[in-house]
């Protein structure tokens, strides 16, 4: 029987982020200039939000990052089975999952990602 995929056999490992404070102007940057529809927000070397296009268009007069962000995003761990992962970003309906390793960012895992 063939052994499931986990996460961090297929997350981004290279994950642009975004840290607070920030503002609007520097999520717009990394987004344009990664090509990329969200980011993870830090604070402290700790994930404590990520933040989408979504976020910018539903704000469309906030500058502040903290205000645009959605806080304590659902997260994953590495050795997580890929099939958690889709269901999570399902039952959640996002697009996008911080992968956690003892409290700190490793990696990224999206729709795409686990689809591919």
């Amino acid at each position: 029987m063939p052994k499931n995929t986990i996460v961090e056999e297929i997350m981004v490992r290279d994950v642009a982020c975004a840290s607070l404070p920030g503002s609007r102007d520097e999520i717009l940057k990394i987004l344009k200039d990664k090509r990329i529809s969200g980011v993870p927000v830090l604070k402290d070397n700790k994930v404590v939000g990520i933040v989408t296009r979504t976020n910018l268009l539903k704000n469309p007069e906030e500058e502040q990052l903290a205000l645009l962000m959605t806080r304590d995003p659902v997260t994953i761990t590495p050795d997580s089975d890929i099939t958690v992962a889709a269901k999570l970003l399902i039952d959640h309906r996002i697009r996008r999952l911080p992968v956690m390793d003892d409290g700190y960012l490793v990696g990224l895992v999206t729709v795409a990602d686990i689809v591919s």
